[in-house]
């Protein structure tokens, strides 16, 4: 007789087990998937840039100073004077450039627009802006770090907002 109520206190169990993991699928209605690809990139030539856009924005009013990207600099060869400026290559939309500043218009509507400026971080000395767009750190370094920030308070609408930025070497 204990041997067979153990048996069934065991498919008891099983049931009751059964029961709490159909019951709990319930619970995952909403389920989400998100996918990113992870690159590694041989160097070519003696400069490295990379941009990092803050992920998952969403359209509305923005304050100035809220960043929205990051990027790198990085030379490959050593200490140098590193340069960088808003670039019109390969920008898809509309764009208006001044020195640390940028108005990026965009890409499926180009009334829509995100007024943006970059400030490096963590970089030895100043910079200089050049006539032509450049804007060179006043030390010689390997690498320099910049955050790209709203330029002013304004309503982002839901739009691409594509920007390019050019870097450089620069010999005094």
């Amino acid at each position: 007789m204990e041997k067979r109520s153990k048996v069934v206190l065991f498919f008891m169990s099983c049931l009751a087990l059964g029961m709490a993991f159909s019951a709990s699928s319930t619970v995952f209605n909403r389920q989400i998937t998100e996918t990113a690809t992870i690159s590694f990139i041989k160097p070519t030539g003696s400069l490295r840039l990379i941009i990092a856009p803050k992920p998952n924005l969403i359209a509305g009013v923005y304050e100035k100073d809220y960043k929205v990207a990051d990027f790198t600099l990085e030379s490959l060869k050593g200490a140098v004077y590193l340069a960088v400026r808003w670039s019109g290559t390969g920008n898809q939309g509309n764009f208006d450039l001044s020195h640390t500043l940028a108005t990026i218009y965009g890409k499926n509507n180009p009334e829509n627009q995100i007024h943006l400026k970059f400030r490096f971080q963590n970089t030895t000395g100043y910079g200089a802006v050049f006539p032509d767009g450049w804007y060179v750190i006043n030390s010689t370094q390997p690498r320099a770090e910049a955050n790209i920030y709203t330029s002013r308070d304004h309503t982002i609408n839901a739009d691409d907002y594509v920007m390019s930025l050019d870097a450089a070497i620069y010999t005094p």
